[in-house]
């Protein structure tokens, strides 16, 4: 019994000190949560679980934006497993497990619809996205900038999007996305697609000018995806198409694709100094300095992180974590973690 519990303390402690970055971690839709997929844990159960959110690998950022494995994630499947049912017109709640507080950006939320009945198979690619949903920059000033990814922390790590009332039912990708401009001239994408079925008695399809392709739509967008949030920023400009005509409430245009705020809200919660953009990868069970992230264990990471270095990151942290919890069942004396 003490080996059992050994290693699931140690498996637990693990799986907190590597998440370094943030990931969706369950989905409410219509009032039913839902568990996201969870890296560095249910590619370890089997049979997988059937979830309504596609795999992810962990929880760094797409290295190349300009390849599939923006759409859903890097190396994400064609298939989640399961659909969520939704009637158009209700909300849809992402949670993230924690967010660094320096890794600020917009979040965007898109739809593309599959067919009548599953999105398994569905790749995603193509002028098929049309967005329900986009925030950027909220308020600047001299102080710092306050950005969409700031009101997800002050939510509690929570972003509701509304499915539009007049949406034509069927098998629908929902997809939102957190770009992290903490590191200037090297942006960072987080991505993650779940499966609805939406029902209603609406017809509303997206015409050609609010549909993109996200392998296109990061492509010399230099102004939507390397500004420098360590200075004042009066304007900014979201990548892509304008949230679809009829995504109708408040909270589907809380951001023009172009924000101009007032110089007389500055945010207080980005004081610092700009960070250099380069970083050497540390040892994951050494002293690491404190971000202002929400969420988790409290452990953050650099600030100046590349794209780079946060996948090298979470691939050493899966490893060592694999490594770690394959000892502890080597010590147990049967070798058998479950006995």
């Amino acid at each position: 019994m003490k080996y059992i519990l050994t290693l699931f303390t140690l498996s637990t402690s693990l799986l907190s000190y590597v998440s370094a970055h943030g990931y969706v971690q369950s989905i409410e839709v219509e009032g039913k949560t839902y568990s996201g997929w969870i890296p560095f844990q249910d590619e370890y159960s089997s049979p997988a679980p059937a979830r309504i959110t596609r795999k992810i690998p962990n929880d760094g950022p797409v290295g190349d934006y300009t390849s599939n494995d923006i759409i859903c994630n890097t190396g994400a499947p064609d298939k989640a497993g399961a659909q969520a049912p939704i009637d158009a017109g209700k909300e849809v709640t992402f949670k993230w497990n924690q967010w660094p507080g320096e890794h600020k950006g917009p979040i965007v939320t898109s739809m593309a619809r599959c067919g009548d009945d599953s999105c398994d198979g569905y790749e995603g690619t193509g002028e098929v996205w049309f967005k329900i949903h986009q925030l950027g920059l909220i308020s600047s000033g001299d102080n710092g900038n306050t950005w969409a990814s700031d009101k997800l922390i002050q939510n509690g790590l929570k972003w509701t999007v509304t499915v539009p009332e007049s949406l034509k039912p069927g098998a629908y990708l929902i997809r939102t996305e957190i770009l992290a401009m903490h590191s200037t001239g090297s942006p960072q994408f987080y991505p993650s697609c779940s499966q609805l079925t939406v029902s209603g008695s609406g017809s509303a399809t997206p015409s050609s000018s609010e549909l993109y392709d996200l392998t296109e739509v990061y492509k010399n967008a230099d102004e939507s995806t390397k500004t420098n949030i360590w200075q004042r920023v009066d304007s900014y400009k979201i990548a892509g198409p304008s949230v679809v005509s009829f995504a109708a409430g408040e909270d589907s245009t809380d951001d023009d694709t172009s924000t101009e705020p007032s110089s007389s809200s500055p945010a207080p919660t980005s004081t610092r100094t700009r960070p250099t953009s380069s970083t050497s990868v540390r040892n994951e069970f050494a002293d690491q300095p404190t971000s202002t992230s929400a969420g988790g264990s409290g452990s953050g990471s650099s600030s100046s992180d590349s794209p780079k270095t946060c996948r090298a990151k979470s691939k050493r942290s899966a490893s060592v974590a694999r490594r770690h919890v394959g000892n502890a069942q080597r010590r147990s004396p049967s070798g058998n973690a479950h006995s």
